[in-house]
């Protein structure tokens, strides 16, 4: 059973996690600033420090950092300008309808009032529509602090639980996240810069030992120099990143735990939830659809983000669960299809036709693929949270939360959702639900 730590160990833990993120980075910094490079050796590479220059290496440094700044904000720039981006505060096109069921004031009143109970100064408001169930925020100097929610989270959370989501957004901000973010990231861009230059470098010494020298023996070394050190460097890396993944998941049940505190854990607990149903569902409807197109010989892997984006928002989500989204894709994908066709070629075929054609390819499809995927066995490698949805609301009470807890302790090495299965759990950004959800019952008990 896995070790369930209270908050002030999660937070004392993400802060270790960043500083060894940037201690090791800066190891790796100064490896690579005293990195000399004598194509008259057979090595190539070495360490001189009678030739190495510090101050030119923190000063390409600093440059990288300031102009790594600049992206950042360009980037924040692109995401803001975004056509599916919708500005809700502090200006508003009233023009523009709102692809989710709230109102604009009603999405602005919840984060002010969150964000006033909170302490926190939120800048803007955006809605992206998306049909990914998130939300997230960024916090500079001069953009401000900014909240930015799905339209797909909004479809099928109630506004009680829209407002635990917010509060987990408004925990990023509190907590700094966006900084930190940043400040770690700055670093690893210049390492990468040098790992590629000493790449290149020995690769050519390499090139010019076979080509040029006729030297197999030096070029045979030189490839195994840079063999050994390119994957040196990919280790120092990951494990670098190892440590941002922590760092992030960790922020995220820091970001539970202020939700839960700010509304009720109840709330937050359903919130999530159906956060992940959701994204376990999507991430599915999007995979039997990506699987359909791949049948198609002269359409082999063509389906796009944006034509997918189409067909996840043609139809309503609210009807496909995760269990019914592999046997909606193939009616979904080719009623598509020959509507296309239809339109395209002005071919008479009619809604009850285009029906009758389909029916039967739906079934032998759908069993296709159950064989080909085996989902049978994921299936067995999660709990099914609507076990204890008894009154089956879709929503589950303390009483029925305490119960969902315990399922999940008595089978300790069930995930709650089929995506989560085979993920590399270390390298993800969240933690996974399970864990979210039994670290918010430890803090905030059920019975």
């Amino acid at each position: 059973m896995e070790d369930i730590q209270n908050i002030e160990v999660i937070r004392n833990r993400k802060n270790i996690a960043i500083a060894i993120f940037l201690i090791l980075d800066f190891i790796q910094i100064a490896f690579v600033s005293f990195l000399t490079f004598d194509e008259q050796s057979p090595l190539v590479i070495g360490f001189d420090l009678a030739r190495a220059n510090p101050y030119s290496s923190i000063s390409v440094f600093t440059s990288i950092c300031v102009a790594q700044v600049l992206l950042i904000y360009l980037f924040v720039a692109s995401i803001i300008n975004k056509k599916e981006m919708i500005q809700l505060y502090p200006e508003y096109d009233e023009s523009q309808k709102l692809p989710c069921d709230f109102a604009r004031d009603e999405i602005v009143d919840w984060t002010q009032k969150l964000a006033q109970e909170a302490s926190v100064d939120v800048d803007r408001i955006f809605l992206l529509h998306s049909p990914i169930p998130n939300a997230f925020t960024f916090s500079l100097p001069i953009v401000g602090n900014a909240i930015v929610l799905h339209s797909n989270t909004l479809d099928f959370l109630l506004p009680s639980e829209v407002e635990s989501i917010i509060a987990h957004e408004l925990g990023h901000i509190k907590n700094k996240d966006s900084i930190i973010n940043i400040l770690t990231h700055m670093p690893g861009f210049f390492v990468q810069l040098i790992y590629l230059y000493v790449y290149l470098r020995l690769g050519l010494a390499a090139a010019t030992s076979f080509i040029v020298d006729f030297n197999p023996l030096f070029g045979m070394l030189r490839i195994a120099i840079l063999v050994s050190f390119f994957f040196l460097s990919r280790f120092m890396v990951n494990l670098s990143r190892l440590f941002t993944k922590k760092a992030s998941r960790d922020a995220e049940l820091l970001g539970d735990f202020y939700s839960a505190e700010m509304t009720e854990s109840n709330q937050t607990m359903n919130a999530l939830i159906r956060l992940g149903q959701r994204v376990e569902t999507v991430t599915i409807f999007a995979e039997e659809l990506r699987w359909l197109d791949s049948l198609s010989e002269e359409n082999r892997c063509k389906l796009t983000g944006e034509q997918l984006r189409e067909i996840i928002f043609s139809y309503p989500l609210d009807e496909i669960d995760e269990t019914n989204a592999r046997e909606e894709a193939p009616r979904i994908y080719l009623t598509r299809k020959l509507e296309n066709l239809r339109e395209d070629y002005k071919l008479k075929i009619s809604d009850e036709e285009i029906k009758e054609a389909i029916d039967p390819a739906v079934e032998s499809l759908s069993l296709a693929r159950k064989t080909k995927t085996k989902l049978e066995n994921l299936e067995d490698k999660t709990v099914n949270w609507r076990e204890v949805d008894y009154n089956s609301d879709k929503r589950l009470n303390k009483e029925e939360l305490a119960d969902l807890v315990k399922l999940l302790k008595s089978n300790p090495t069930k995930l709650m959702f089929t995506n989560e299965v085979g993920a590399k759990l270390l390298m993800i950004d969240h933690p996974d639900f399970r864990k979210r959800i039994l670290t918010l019952a430890k803090h905030f008990p059920l019975e």
